[in-house]
């Protein structure tokens, strides 16, 4: 009972509007997890080939990376709540609107808008999510905030996956309707609440882009954070298809391994990023780029479970260790003039890694059987470490100026 009670203390003390944007975002991980039964919607049920398929999900790509530019801009000039209700009503237009028909090109242009519109939603959020709470629980709130979204994930997929046995038009109305509820829940309450986060408390400035190109600790951190999802990545592009090809493991042990990576996340992200608010988020960055590398590079030297389940914590430990204090370090970088402008260039690069992830692993992955790509991912990520130094170097430099 006191490990309980230990284990849940780590968040009784959030405020009651970040709870509320908190089950708003759990709620709308149902209409954001489309993306995971597209693939099969487009081939089994509209029969388009893998690489028409493809070319949609490259394109929906470029939607997230456009929607996240749009989303920057939108939350440096308008209410940061009204942006995320409009982009979560025209996500569930899209939504509704893919069934109804069949045309190749209508698809791909619903499934473009449909990234487009969920993207402008996150650089407004994640300005929610700040302005309610101390800039030393910045990676607390952040990982609080990713917990809520993949315990979501985890159940939508649950409800979506036997909604799409029964009939794929169910399962797009269900992405819809959560979509529509989280839009309403966060009108509601907000209201109620009379939040200061529905106001722009900054006015935008016309030469974001001229500030962008001379912040030099933003660049350096914007690519840092493009070649960490590039290797991140991999995990959803290579490994499964590497561990049934060459470790023999079937579906099901597969899923298992998979669901490491949801229990740990879930279990431990909130509390290790309690115990170590206190610690320089670019140290945690470090860490944990460094277990990513090693979770990938370890995969080569053995044929049984135990080195995919070794494997997974660590890519698991790796991701805790970066997701949130690689936010944390954006918006402490970013200019206070315009930091919706700065977090949509963020989100951005993340969206370019996740789309690059796949083509750049799949032209390695058919040399000497995958394990040339799961070295690369281990030099890469020790090579990450000089652009740590540098960064390291000017935050220092930064701090003695001031």
């Amino acid at each position: 009972m006191r490990i309980l009670a230990s284990y849940f203390n780590h968040y009784r003390d959030f405020s009651l509007a970040l709870w509320l944007n908190i089950v708003a975002v759990f709620v709308n991980a149902a209409g954001v997890m489309m993306s995971f039964f597209v693939a099969l919607y487009l081939v089994n049920v509209e029969h388009f080939s893998v690489m028409q398929m493809a070319w949609v999900f490259a394109i929906g790509g470029v939607g997230g990376i456009v929607g996240s530019y749009i989303g920057g801009w939108c939350a440096d000039r308008f209410n940061h709540v009204r942006i995320c209700q409009i982009s979560l009503l025209f996500v569930a237009l899209q939504n509704v609107l893919i069934p109804f028909t069949h045309v190749y090109g209508v698809i791909m242009l619903l499934i473009f808008l449909s990234n487009l519109f969920t993207f402008i939603f996150r650089p407004s959020n994640s300005l929610i999510l700040f302005a309610h709470c101390e800039q030393s629980d910045r990676t607390r709130v952040f990982a609080f905030y990713r917990m809520a979204y993949n315990l979501g994930l985890a159940f939508a997929i649950a409800i979506g996956g036997a909604l799409a046995r029964i009939n794929f038009d169910y399962f797009f109305w269900f992405t819809a309707l959560m979509s529509v509820l989280s839009a309403g829940l966060l009108h509601y309450w907000f209201k109620i609440l009379n939040s200061k986060s529905i106001r722009r408390e900054h006015k935008p400035d016309q030469s974001a882009w001229g500030l962008l190109l001379c912040n030099r600790a933003f660049l350096i951190l914007l690519l840092l954070f493009v070649l960490n999802y590039l290797i991140f990545c991999q995990m959803r592009a290579m490994y499964g298809l590497y561990l049934a090809h060459y470790d023999g493991l079937n579906v099901q042990v597969m899923g298992y391994v998979f669901t490491i990576n949801m229990a740990l996340i879930v279990l431990l992200e909130v509390p290790l990023m309690s115990w170590l608010k206190v610690a320089e988020p670019i140290h945690l960055v470090v860490l944990g780029t460094l277990f990513v590398g090693a979770g990938f590079a370890i995969l080569p030297f053995g044929s049984n479970i135990a080195v995919p389940i070794l494997s997974m914590i660590l890519l698991t430990l790796g991701e805790i260790f970066t997701a949130s204090p690689f936010y944390v370090l954006a918006m402490r970088y970013a200019d206070k003039s315009c930091p919706g402008f700065f977090m949509g260039i963020f989100q951005g690069g993340m969206t370019t890694g996740i789309v690059l992830a796949p083509l750049v692993g799949g032209l390695i992955y058919p040399y000497f059987e995958g394990r040339i790509l799961w070295f690369g991912c281990g030099v890469l990520s020790l090579l990450m470490m000089f652009g740590f130094r540098r960064l390291i170097k000017l935050q220092q430099e930064q701090v003695y100026e001031k």
